[in-house]
């Protein structure tokens, strides 16, 4: 019963994330995540990059703070 809203749900964020250029990272069993996102930031400094144009820190996108309207959809079809 769940597997089908779950995969919806997982083609969704992937179709997201695909449309907004943004970083897809999977997380091999027992890695830190913490660590993996230090390696990330670690790389992107010594690239020279900067969070935006402004160089203004900007808040982090989180599932229970980001992008509230981004998958309503699905919402709609598990009603459906």
């Amino acid at each position: 019963m769940l597997a089908p809203l779950t995969k919806a749900f997982v083609d969704a964020v992937h179709t997201f994330v695909r449309a907004h250029r943004i970083p897809w990272v999977d997380f091999a069993k027992g890695r830190r995540k913490d660590d993996v996102a230090h390696e990330y930031l670690a790389a992107f400094e010594a690239a020279g990059g900067t969070e935006g144009a402004d160089d203004q820190p900007h808040p982090i996108k989180t599932a229970t703070t980001g992008y509230p309207k981004a998958l309503d959809h699905l919402a709609a079809r598990a009603a459906a």
